[in-house]
């Protein structure tokens, strides 16, 4: 183990104490809350616009701005009060520890996927311009699995990042 897999299980282990803390549900919430508020902004953030203009007198680019953001904002809202109503129906169900161990499961992997990106564009920049010796990655227990996991989750992601090794 090396100053790499140091830097990588930081924020595993932040995504495991963010996973307790906030259970299972709230960690799910928060996920489908952010998909949602930037789809439903992007489809349907000109209603709100409408409803804005008879109020404001804004830029027609202001006034897209203000409505996506207030889009988005209404809808992760509504996301978080429901998730908080599931989430208190089953800490009277007895349960919130096993909501907790399942939110620790679910912020790991909620950060290793995050991480494993995150470290695989640093291998692919790496392989170009050596600022980590071949050692200290050679030594590393985390680095070379999560070049391979993004590698198994994204099998074309050189494509997309436009990085081949």
């Amino acid at each position: 183990m090396n100053y790499l897999d140091i830097i990588i299980a930081i924020p595993l282990l932040w995504g495991a104490y963010n996973g307790f803390r906030k259970g299972l549900i709230i960690e799910v919430a928060s996920l489908i809350a952010l998909v949602a508020g930037i789809y439903g902004a992007i489809e349907f953030s000109y209603y709100i616009s409408d409803i804005l203009a008879q109020y404001v007198d804004w830029s027609a680019r202001i006034m897209q701005m203000a409505s996506f953001c207030l889009t988005f904002l209404m809808i992760v809202i509504v996301v978080h009060l429901i998730a908080r109503g599931i989430q208190k129906i089953a800490k009277l169900a007895a349960l919130g520890g096993l909501n907790r161990f399942l939110g620790v499961v679910f912020g790991i992997l909620k950060y290793l996927v995050i991480v494993s990106v995150l470290v695989y564009l640093t291998n692919s920049v790496n392989n170009r311009y050596r600022f980590i010796k071949s050692e200290t990655l050679e030594k590393s227990l985390l680095f070379d699995p999560l070049v391979s996991l993004t590698r198994g989750i994204y099998p074309n992601v050189e494509q997309y990042i436009g990085m081949e090794d």
